[in-house]
């Protein structure tokens, strides 16, 4: 075995099974890095760019280049200064000998790939970074959670963090799409290599191919958020819809520390009243019965109207409110509208409003205070309270089996 492998087994709590060090080679991971804008400037050592068709080396040593999506599916590269322009068919392979790319000033490692995407009137570049799922975590922890916390901790958020992009990756496969997952809250938050450590690339080692599964070694969708405020909910709880690997909440004791734990909103309701009307506005697409006592004229309605009050109206077994009442006055006429508190979270913002684990307070006429518990959806491991199990030596297997009590740990690679 060699001196680094060693090294590592001496230090794994992780992994309980015999496994060999040397596996087959772990898979690359399709990052979406960029989109919504029509062109970018990319920098790095004797560039490479090629569609499959055409290849091309665009400069010795350090270089810059502009590239712009055009109509057409058409992607232009020109070096700054220069009248020289090539063009390339999308999508466009963007990769450098020394293994980094950098895009608008962030670097990422192995390669870019760049599609021209029409939408609408407007053609916009859709950048995916290409990158072996390792590396790709090593870039993530910093900026998802903390690499010097306990290695517990480390381990278990790597391991739900792998598990997590290996679902998406199987998910992406089945609709033959160009990326795996967003480099936003959408999914995970990845810089690149920006914020790799070396923690965390001992944590990506340590832990190499270790997946959460809810059998035959398929990944369930394991997700995890700041803080839970004492108890994990459920995806049908948030989104609906059933997820396998979650079949029980989990009270947890851990996460008193966070400064999320508790926390006051005060809101104005005519700011309130704004934000909902924007936010019912984006519904046209959804089935208005989905929100009881829907007014047969609400955009008319809403917009002659005052709300006078919101309360939450419905919540789940973990406390968590699941609908919040706005009451509304237009003239003689009161009428009250049930909006899900997970659209309410969005519209006013879900930094703002860290969690569906509110109540509204009345402050006065025009004021409310929402005072809540936690950070995030709730779903999966609550990763302050990763935290504090690992500060109290707990292992990885130790968080994960706590937080995911029905998925069990499978090795993928």
């Amino acid at each position: 075995m060699p001196l680094i492998g060693l090294f590592i087994s001496a230090f794994n709590p992780v992994i309980s099974y015999a496994t060999p060090w040397i596996t087959h080679a772990s898979p690359s991971v399709r990052v979406r890095v960029s989109d919504g804008t029509d062109r970018f400037t990319v920098r790095g050592f004797d560039l490479k760019f090629s569609n499959g068709k055409k290849a091309a080396q665009m400069a010795d040593r350090t270089s810059e280049w502009k590239i712009r999506c055009t109509s057409g599916g058409a992607i232009s590269a020109r070096a700054p200064g220069s009248t020289y322009v090539s063009e390339f068919s999308s999508p466009l392979k963007i990769e450098s000998p020394s293994g980094f790319v950098s895009l608008q000033n962030q670097r990422y490692r192995d390669s870019l790939y760049v599609y021209s995407i029409k939408k609408g009137k407007h053609t916009t570049c859709e950048v995916v970074n290409h990158v072996e799922i390792e590396k790709y975590l090593d870039g993530l922890v910093n900026s998802e959670f903390n690499a010097k916390w306990g290695m517990g901790a480390i381990d278990a958020q790597v391991i739900a963090a792998r598990t997590y992009a290996f679902y998406q990756m199987k998910q992406a496969k089945k609709k033959a799409v160009h990326y795996d997952l967003d480099s936003t809250i959408k999914d995970q938050v990845y810089d690149g290599s920006t914020k790799e450590d070396y923690r965390s690339a001992l944590s990506a080692e340590r832990t190499r191919g270790q997946i959460l599964s809810s059998g035959n070694a398929e990944p369930i969708k394991a997700y995890y958020h700041s803080t839970c405020g004492g108890m994990t909910d459920l995806p049908e709880g948030v989104w609906g819809k059933k997820e396998a690997g979650f079949k029980r909440r989990v009270v947890c004791p851990f996460c008193r520390e966070s400064p999320a734990f508790v926390w006051d909103v005060p809101l104005k309701l005519a700011d309130v009243s704004r934000q909902i009307q924007k936010g019912l506005s984006t519904l046209e697409s959804y089935k208005f019965e989905q929100i009881k006592n829907w007014p047969s004229k609400w955009k008319t309605d809403l917009g002659t109207s005052e709300l006078v009050s919101l309360e939450v109206s419905a919540v789940d077994p973990s406390s968590r409110a699941t609908l919040v009442r706005s009451t509304w006055k237009k003239g003689s006429l009161k009428y009250a509208l049930d909006i899900p508190a997970t659209w309410f979270r969005q519209w006013i913002g879900s930094t703002k409003i860290k969690s569906t684990g509110f109540q509204i307070l009345p402050a006065g006429a025009g004021h409310c205070v929402l005072r809540g518990k936690g950070y995030g959806h709730g779903v999966g491991l609550c990763q302050w309270g990763a935290k504090v199990m690992g500060e109290r030596k707990k292992s990885a297997q130790d968080i994960l089996k706590f937080y995911y009590p029905d998925a069990q740990m499978a090795r993928a690679w």
